[in-house]
């Protein structure tokens, strides 16, 4: 299998979807809280918008009470997870470009979240549809897990480990992957 070519054949679909992930500020907004949006409107719409996607597209899809969503494909016991999150930091200012807009540039996307973390975590997204529609055989379950609170405390994913099936393993796409695959300055140990 020619995998840049494979890829290539994802392109226009997955910056059509990127733009429509990135077209939402989804900012934590404590002001428009509510049941199954704990982060807001806009982190529960942008939610919402990738897990439309994933039924659109045939996965099985799963709310985990507008905490996170989880994406799923495969079968088997054990599990393998790709984290990543839908929120972001506020706009800020000096945008040369619409930031709730995806804009290509020399080679480059711009827009809020096109590399923290909405671009990532749709690229794990995208591997996920390739690998089904490719037929290629996977032995372990693999759970795609969007948060909607990265950016400002984490407390979707402390929900999730409270409530949903955490993966026996993973990895997060976020940022410069594979460069930046840890936070400096932050470790959590579990006695």
């Amino acid at each position: 299998m020619d995998f840049n070519t494979e890829v290539l054949k994802y392109k226009d679909d997955f910056l059509k979807d990127l733009n429509t992930l990135v077209s939402y500020e989804s900012v934590r907004d404590e002001s428009t809280k509510a049941e199954n949006a704990p982060f807001g409107k806009n982190c529960r719409d942008v939610l919402d918008a990738m897990l439309d996607m994933a039924k659109r597209d045939g996965f099985e899809a799963k709310d985990i009470d507008g905490y996170a969503g989880v994406v799923e494909y495969g079968q088997g016991e054990e599990t393998f997870g790709v984290l990543g999150h839908l929120d972001i930091v506020p706009l800020g200012e000096g945008w040369t470009k619409d930031p709730l807009k995806v804009t290509l540039e020399n080679g480059y996307i711009f827009g809020r979240g096109v590399k923290d973390d909405k671009g990532p975590a749709l690229a794990g997204y995208y591997a996920l549809k390739m690998i089904r529609d490719l037929n290629i055989p996977l032995k372990k379950r693999v759970m795609l897990i969007t948060g909607c609170d990265e950016e400002s405390g984490m407390e979707c994913m402390n929900y999730y480990v409270d409530h949903a099936e955490v993966p026996q393993m993973g990895f997060v796409p976020d940022a410069n992957f594979p460069v930046i695959y840890g936070e400096k300055g932050g470790l959590h140990v579990g006695l």
